[in-house]
């Protein structure tokens, strides 16, 4: 049986994209911030310029095509997966609601959203005595164009039994 990959792109006319939407720019999945048209030209065309920033690494990057033209967009996956361990390198050890846990993540040092309420120090610290204490931790983890990254941290209610149940903080 053949290998079936998801497609990781696919084309979009240039017009049609928006602000808060996603574009591929320099090879990068991207969320556009900002959309610019300029005026109509003689030969009946307009310019789009986009700003966006890299949905993983927040660097801004800026776009100019035309509007009639075709522009790449990723395909943006959210998934919601829940902390069963931490090893003492800070690798995490994830839990899906449904499928095979994943041990590919490593939790960054510094938050990827601001815990709220939790003062200074390591982020990676915080988060490894909170699940040593026994309280259930989760992560969102954002995936496109063959990349993942956690990106937010949330403690989960532990009266509840299926993750779908869990809200984002």
């Amino acid at each position: 049986m053949a290998n079936i990959q998801r497609p990781y792109t696919y084309k979009q006319q240039a017009r049609t994209i928006t602000k808060g939407s996603h574009i591929v720019i320099a090879g990068r999945p991207c969320k556009v911030a900002l959309v610019r048209y300029s005026e109509t030209t003689k030969r009946d065309y307009t310019n789009c310029t986009f700003v966006a920033h890299d949905i993983f690494d927040g660097t801004e990057r800026t776009h100019n095509c035309r509007s009639h033209l075709d522009c790449l967009v990723p395909v943006v996956y959210d998934k919601f997966y829940k902390i069963i361990r931490i090893s003492r390198d800070g690798h995490l050890l994830l839990r899906p609601e449904y499928g095979l846990d994943k041990n590919n993540f490593i939790l960054p040092p510094g938050p990827p959203t601001p815990p709220p309420n939790r003062g200074d120090g390591d982020f990676l610290t915080q988060i490894r005595d909170r699940v040593r204490d026994g309280i259930s931790m989760g992560v969102s983890v954002k995936s496109a164009m063959g990349e993942e990254c956690i990106v937010g941290v949330i403690e989960l209610d532990t009266q509840r039994l299926a993750l779908d149940d869990y809200i984002m903080i």
